[in-house]
Parts: structure tokens; C-alpha cells; sequence
């Protein structure tokens, strides 16, 4: 079976860095995934899908130094579960675990990552 999921879009808020009891750097933040279409009509439409997400360790370091709400970047890992229970009720939050990603601008007029860049194409070892 294969678990990989790849998308592209922008950040929707501020990147949320913690760190955990163990010590271990966690990143979590949502990226909004917009399609536009034109209706059976003709008109112009938006549909825009939420996707939560978190990097782990040094990734996580990195991707909160060149990102900011709105960034637009590539994330390419997997889909997880987490269960928690709200109002007496088990839930279920499905989100990603990124394993890789890209810079695809960066936040305040930094310059821009490319392609070439050693941390923007390696798997980040997380």
C-alpha cells in the first residue's frame, strides 16, 4: 500500500513552532489549496480545501525561518490520525506529516529558494 500525498499551496496563519517534554521541534500549521473552475454557466468559481500539517526536528527550524502566512510551498508527505476527545465524544483529525517540502517564495523580501538549493531538494532526514 502507498501513503504519499504531494500538494502545493499557501500557508493559512502563522507557523506554530513548539517544542515537546522530549525536546523534539514540532511545527503545525494549515495550507489552503484553491481550485478555480468556471460552473456549467460559465461563471468563474473557487473551491478551497484546508489541509492541516505539522514538520518534525530540523525541518521544522527551517521551514519556520524562510515561510509566513500566506507563503506558497510544496509539501510532500503523509496522511496521519489523530484521536482526541471533545464534549464526551471520540474524534478523529486526519492531517499531514511532511516529509519533504520547497519554498516555492519566501517571506520578507528574502531571496528567493531554488531548486538548488541543499535543503529544498533533500529529504530533511525527519
Amino acid at each position: 500500500m502507498l501513503n504519499k500525498v504531494t500538494v502545493i499551496g499557501r500557508l493559512g496563519r502563522e507557523n506554530d513552532l513548539k517544542e515537546t517534554i522530549n525536546g523534539n521541534k514540532v511545527l503545525n500549521n494549515s495550507v489552503a489549496i484553491t481550485e478555480k473552475y468556471k460552473d456549467k454557466s460559465g461563471q468563474q468559481k473557487e473551491n478551497t480545501t484546508w489541509i492541516n500539517f505539522n514538520i518534525w526536528q530540523k525541518g521544522a527550524e527551517i521551514f519556520n525561518q524562510y515561510t509566513q502566512k500566506g507563503s506558497l510551498v510544496y509539501l510532500e508527505g503523509k496522511w496521519t490520525n489523530d484521536e482526541y476527545e471533545k464534549d464526551g465524544q471520540k474524534r478523529i483529525a486526519t492531517k499531514l506529516e511532511v516529509k519533504e517540502f520547497k519554498f516555492l517564495d519566501t517571506k520578507g523580501g528574502a531571496q528567493k529558494v531554488n531548486s538548488n538549493s541543499q535543503f529544498a531538494n533533500d529529504n530533511l532526514g525527519f
